[in-house]
């Protein structure tokens, strides 16, 4: 018997088969965590970059179509997504879509370290509350809390519908 088999004896005891699949599950999970990280900072990047153009130190040197042609690129591309067959391209484009609009509430000046505390003071330019804002945003958290929550395309459109009627009340869109 040599070292090769002792090992390969060693590591297929029970408690080391117990070891390895729970390691392959904990690393799945970890592995899809940082995946949705990563898709979302990426976002994150690209909306900045963006918005860059819709910032008040900019905004004395655009044209305000130019500003509203930048989102409404952005707002296309989100919306295509729903046009997919897969499940995962209606969560990213809510995703993305609550990255916009959470951009669109800095930029306006909306207070709040988190998404919740800024779309829970929100307000039209006349003061009038936007209750869509955590319709959607209450669809946007199952899906970041459960990986496998279960979003017809229904419930996605109308989601991202009421996004796109919140960057409409801040006249965004």
């Amino acid at each position: 018997m040599n070292l090769g088999d002792i090992f390969s004896d060693f590591f297929q005891t029970p408690f080391w088969q117990n070891i390895f699949s729970r390691g392959k599950i904990i690393g799945s999970a970890l592995s899809v965590l940082f995946f949705i990280w990563w898709v979302v900072a990426i976002w994150k990047l690209r909306v900045l970059a963006a918005m860059e153009s819709v910032s008040p130190d900019s905004a004395a040197k655009q044209p305000e179509s130019s500003k509203s042609k930048k989102l409404d690129v952005i707002w296309l591309e989100i919306r295509l997504r729903l046009q997919s067959e897969d499940q995962d391209d209606w969560r990213l484009a809510l995703i993305e879509a609550e990255t916009l609009l959470d951009e669109v509430l800095r930029q306006k000046g909306f207070l709040g370290e988190t998404f919740d505390e800024r779309a829970l003071v929100a307000k039209t330019n006349d003061g009038k509350d936007i209750p869509q804002i955590q319709k959607a945003h209450t669809i946007v958290r199952f899906i970041l809390q459960d990986p496998n929550y279960e979003l017809t395309n229904e419930d996605a459109r109308k989601s991202l519908d009421w996004f796109e009627e919140s960057l409409k009340e801040l006249k965004m869109l």
